[in-house]
């Protein structure tokens, strides 16, 4: 029941109670399951081919950090040979590559784009600001109600335990 026209002239009292055993039931049986994988979880960690897993999965990680480490001497050397030399390929499987970075005062940039490309200059809302202070300060806006629906956590109250399934 997603379309409004299906609650047309339903006791919509009686479909929130339903709706919300059926949640509640759901929400119970979801938690019985998340319990299981979690007991399942537990045994599996005691298992000797989890912990081998495990102990695999830390000998990644030192190697993973050993690999990053001798890729970081790897770039450095090679960049203090190319600044020296202006070598761009020290040695095979190597090389530097130039790339352009500019650098500007964000404020002087404005002030010259303004001139030379108008076109370039981007007025934005600031959304966020002008809705904290639009509606105190008499601003160009509607205020409608967006009604939204919380719903409790536990429901345990309206769970039937003979509809939940291990």
């Amino acid at each position: 029941m997603e379309n409004p026209e299906e609650f047309v002239g339903l006791d919509m009292k009686a479909v929130i109670g339903r709706s919300l055993r059926n949640l509640a039931e759901a929400r119970a049986a979801l938690d019985v399951q998340l319990s299981e994988v979690e007991r399942l979880e537990v045994a599996l960690a005691a298992t000797e081919p989890a912990r081998m897993l495990a102990a695999a999965e830390d000998r990644l990680r030192e190697h993973k950090a050993i690999v990053s480490d001798f890729e970081t001497q790897v770039r450095n050397a090679a960049l203090i040979e190319y600044r020296s030399s202006g070598n761009k390929a020290p040695t095979d499987g190597v090389s530097v590559k130039i790339y352009k970075v500019l650098h500007y005062d964000p404020d002087v940039a404005l002030a010259w784009v303004k001139e030379n490309i108008p076109s370039l200059v981007v007025e934005s809302l600031d959304k966020k600001g002008f809705e904290k202070v639009s509606t105190t300060l008499g601003g160009p806006v509607v205020v409608e109600e967006d009604p939204r629906v919380s719903i409790a956590r536990d429901l345990s109250a309206l769970v039937t335990h003979e509809n939940i399934e291990v």
